[in-house]
Parts: C-alpha cells; structure tokens; sequence
C-alpha cells in the first residue's frame, strides 16, 4: 500500500524558498551589522579624541565668537594683490551647507585685511605668497567660515585667534594664483 501522507517536491517548494529568502535575509543582516561596526570602530579610531585634548574648563565656558560680528565689511571695486599672512581653507565642500575659506592678507598699501573666498577648500595658498583676489558680491545667504582657537600662554585657556579679534576690515573676494 502506498501511504497517504506523500508529498511531491512541487509542494515543497514555498517552504523551500521561504528557508533560502530567510537565509540570504540573515546574511544581509549579519553584513549589515559587520559593516556598521567596522564604520563605528573606524569613525573612532581615525576621530579626534576632543575630550582627551580639551580641559575642563574648555567644557564648563563657552568660547566667545562675538568677534565676527565686530568685522567690518566692504566691498572690493577692483582686483587686488595681496601678500598671504594666515590662510584656512574652507571646512567643506558647498552643498546643503555653505562655507568659505578665510585668509588674513596685507594689501599694498599695507593695510591688513580679511578675505572670505565662498566654497574655497583649496589648501595651496602658503604665509608670504603673493596672490590676486578679484571682487565678489556678499552671499544673500549664511555662511560658515573656519576659524582657529589657540592657547593663551597666560590663561591656558582657549580664545580665538589674535586675527579673528584684531583685523575687522573683510571683504569676499576669489582668491587667484598670480
């Protein structure tokens, strides 16, 4: 007598293919889990460790960066040459976040100033280099500009750069090889 419980390969078949998609689910999973945590280890190991190079006190005050409101804007009307003190390329790429560079530079006639240069994230320009910059209009937009805290030898705290605080003349301009 043949039983009455057989089953034909065709009925196996959804199970079949239910087994093989939970299988290739669990090891979309376990890739996607491995590659996380191989991003998070690698964000961390190549991140600056901020809380190992801050103090305390860096923590507890908040810095001051009130002095960008004191610059004083003008507008370029012509090409200019300038000689290269301090430049910081801009932190990023233009995108959904606009950003520029920011160079300290003494003109001709010798006059210090402060040229922002929109989505400039070339690192080329070197203190001492001689350099044109041509005019450029405001942005009707906000912009973020690098800027750099240093130590105070006498506090220890951080402040801003003797540049952001003392050179207040600024104005856009693109930054050219000559």
């Amino acid at each position: 007598m043949i039983s009455q419980n057989h089953v034909s390969l065709f009925d196996l078949v959804p199970t079949i293919i239910l087994i093989i998609e939970s299988r290739s689910q669990t090891q979309t999973m376990t890739k996607s889990i491995l590659l996380s945590c191989f991003l998070l280890t690698g964000s961390s190991v190549f991140s600056q460790d901020t809380i190992k190079t801050l103090k305390k006190s860096d923590l507890e005050k908040p810095n001051d960066f009130s002095s960008e409101k004191k610059w004083g804007y003008f507008q370029l009307e012509t090409m200019i040459t300038v000689k290269i003190i301090e430049h910081l390329p801009a932190f990023a790429e233009c995108g959904v976040l606009a950003t520029a560079s920011m160079t300290i530079a003494e003109t001709e006639k010798g006059d210090t100033i402060r040229i922002l240069d929109l989505c400039n994230t070339l690192d080329i320009y070197k203190p001492g280099q001689i350099i044109n910059v041509s005019p450029a209009d405001k942005p009707p937009f906000g912009v973020s500009t690098p800027f750099t805290l240093k130590e105070n030898p006498v506090t220890k705290e951080l402040e801003p750069s003797e540049f952001d605080v003392k050179v207040v003349k600024t104005a856009w301009g693109n930054l050219l090889m000559e």
